[in-house]
């Protein structure tokens, strides 16, 4: 195993999974990317100059907290010898996180069961659910 992508929302389960990924890619020598997707809020004013408007805004916004969780998520990996890289995206976070697990040279996908979503599944939250289903390569959901 040589490389490793751990999605982070900043939850419970989600520094679980981090955490593994640490564990194991310390044992394999395998290089961490940790990615972090940021939602893009949909606007209530429906004309389209305060659409883009408020869509930059908001994508500012996320994008900083995005930053800010990641730099969280590194702080996990201190005095860790491997190579850690961060990835911030906007979008739907299943969609994203399949994009980057399938254009990537990743051997394995590590993510929480359930995260911050409003909406969760019983068992699985629908992200992990959504990658774990629509994508051809090594995943482990953590709880």
């Amino acid at each position: 195993m040589k490389s490793i992508l751990v999605a982070t929302d900043g939850s419970v389960n989600s520094n679980k999974a981090l955490m593994e990924a640490r564990e194991l890619a310390e044992c394999m020598c395998a290089k961490v990317t940790i990615i972090n997707i940021a939602s893009i809020p949909l606007p209530l004013d429906i004309s389209l100059q305060n659409h883009i408007i408020i869509e930059q805004e908001a994508k500012m916004r996320n994008n900083e907290k995005s930053l800010d969780l990641l730099e969280e998520a590194v702080k996990l990996f201190e005095d860790f010898t491997g190579e850690v890289c961060i990835l911030s995206r906007s979008g739907d976070a299943g969609e994203e996180i399949i994009e980057e697990a399938e254009k990537g040279d990743y051997d394995l996908i590590i993510m929480g069961s359930r995260g911050r979503g409003i909406f969760s599944r019983t068992i699985l939250g629908s992200v992990s659910n959504k990658v774990l289903n629509h994508i051809n390569k090594n995943v482990l959901i953590v709880k």
